[in-house]
């Protein structure tokens, strides 16, 4: 009983402490929303071939993976994005120095 209570605890302490603090980047996002679809997916078909804790594992870590992959994909596609806009802007600089047009924005 008194492990049962201490994992409540720690399981509470958890939830109220891990959730705080800097935003999610979008490789955490896609682990946690993979990891929690296939898990549910998994218990689902667990549950109609007899054992659900099973699925649920193997679909939560398929899904997490999963989830991880297409996450860091769309993370390096927001990088590339910013360093492409980024270097335009240093280029258009410079072609309206060497040209002496006037940088309005």
């Amino acid at each position: 009983m008194e492990f049962k209570r201490l994992l409540a605890l720690f399981a509470l302490a958890l939830f109220l402490f891990g959730c705080s603090g800097v935003p999610l980047n979008p490789r955490e996002k896609g682990v946690l929303w993979g990891g929690g679809l296939g898990a549910a997916g998994g218990a689902l078909i667990g549950a109609a071939t007899g054992s659900p804790g099973t699925g649920a594992l193997i679909g939560g870590g398929a899904g997490a993976l999963a989830g991880g992959l297409i996450g860091d994909y769309q993370m390096g596609q927001e990088v590339r994005s910013y360093r492409h806009a980024r270097l335009a802007r240093r280029h258009r600089g410079q072609y309206a120095r060497r040209h002496r047009y006037d940088l309005v924005e």
